[in-house]
């Protein structure tokens, strides 16, 4: 389910994960899309989290997903105060990882493909040859 999904992809605790040009690089990109902030974590801690940061590796591997696609969604919860007890709904943008398949867009999406088959390798200098990226959007 989506609720089950977006769970799974929230942000925990950093990896221990020194990241290497294709996640600067792929980072740069992030930010110059949304920011360096989204719903309160920094680009870096979304992407370094545990969840996010597996995911990535997977997508790098020769037998991974050729794509990886980052959404910033308008979330709604209910917010209210315990005392007087009103509610009121406060909309926010959240950063999540998806396949594409289960998640709709309903904000930006911003995505990247392998260039080419097989691994894109950790030591690479020129991510932009191997890596590349777009965005879309949704006024949904």
């Amino acid at each position: 389910s989506f609720q089950a999904n977006m769970a799974s992809m929230a942000p925990g605790p950093p990896a221990v994960v020194r990241q290497d040009m294709r996640q600067i690089w792929m980072v740069k990109r992030l930010k110059d899309a949304v920011g360096n902030k989204s719903g309160g974590i920094s680009v870096e801690d979304f992407v370094n989290s545990m969840p996010v940061a597996k995911r990535m590796e997977e997508f790098f591997s020769a037998n991974g997903p050729n794509r990886i696609m980052f959404l910033l969604q308008r979330m709604t919860s209910e917010r209210g105060s315990i005392a007087d007890g009103d509610t009121a709904l406060v909309t926010t943008n959240q950063l999540v990882l998806t396949d594409g398949f289960d998640t709709r867009l309903r904000g930006k999406c911003i995505y990247f493909f392998k260039r080419g088959a097989g691994a894109i390798d950790r030591d690479t200098r020129t991510p932009e040859l191997d890596i590349g990226f777009g965005e879309a959007t949704s006024n949904v």
